[in-house]
């Protein structure tokens, strides 16, 4: 695993080094994890203690996560519009 000095002159690791919780193992994601893919799941194991360290949703190549984003672009603009009405109806009622 590649390290770098910080300006303190620690060791920094990379930013794709994943940490195990229990057992405090590390190694670059790319590394020496067990990696367990299902149909919906992507699932990094410590290879010491087995312990789940990661897991991500899996996409198929012409599935991204361009649905989610959109659900959740809807879901802001809603709410933009349920807090213009407010002002509005209280803007009208103050007056």
């Amino acid at each position: 695993m590649r390290r770098r000095r910080s300006a303190t002159g620690e060791d920094t690791p990379r930013k794709s080094t994943l940490y195990c919780p229990e057992c405090d193992h590390r190694s670059p994601a790319t590394g020496e994890w067990n990696v367990a893919e299902t149909a919906r799941r992507t699932r990094y194991r410590c290879p010491e203690c087995r312990t789940s360290v990661l897991t991500q949703p899996r996409y198929d190549d012409g599935e991204t996560a361009a649905p989610v984003a959109a659900m959740w672009g809807r879901t802001v603009r809603g709410v933009v519009d349920q807090l213009r009405l407010c002002r509005r109806f209280w803007a009208e009622t103050t007056a």
